[in-house]
């Protein structure tokens, strides 16, 4: 069998080193894609519902959250319980910095409430949804 690694022709090399740079960060990028699916089938197997953040491609976003769980409280039906998650995969664990990101957009998080009727083929919002909500602190600390 041929030595790939040894190649005559320099665009068919380039085009195999080329991959070969990639490889850690394809592998990279699979850990952590399945490291998001379990999370899931985990949250999905103890009751709560959940939104990840990636793009239509699969790719992650650059921000620290990658999960959202949440899921209602079991006595008080009116009860939201809402947990931010930072997905790692593969032997990355997760540093003192993202601890501390994670904590403070915890303490980022605003909130509103809305309610939408449909009396006949539209759909009417009490107020149309815009950035301005809540900020959840100001009625924890109230």
């Amino acid at each position: 069998m041929a030595d790939i690694t040894k190649i005559d022709k320099p665009e068919i090399q380039r085009s195999y080193s080329e991959r070969m740079c990639l490889k850690p960060a394809i592998k990279a990028h699979k850990t952590e894609k399945n490291a998001l699916t379990f999370t899931k089938v985990r949250l999905n197997k103890l009751g709560w519902r959940y939104v990840d953040f990636r793009s239509r491609k699969g790719y992650p976003r650059t921000g620290i959250i990658d999960l959202v769980a949440f899921k209602l409280d079991k006595k008080d039906h009116d009860k939201l319980k809402v947990i931010l998650f930072q997905v790692k995969g593969g032997p990355a664990r997760i540093e003192d910095e993202e601890k501390i990101r994670l904590e403070e957009a915890v303490k980022k998080v605003q909130i509103a409430f809305n309610w939408a009727e449909k009396p006949e083929k539209s759909v009417i919002f009490d107020w149309e949804p815009t950035d301005e909500l809540f900020d959840v602190n100001e009625y924890v600390a109230g």
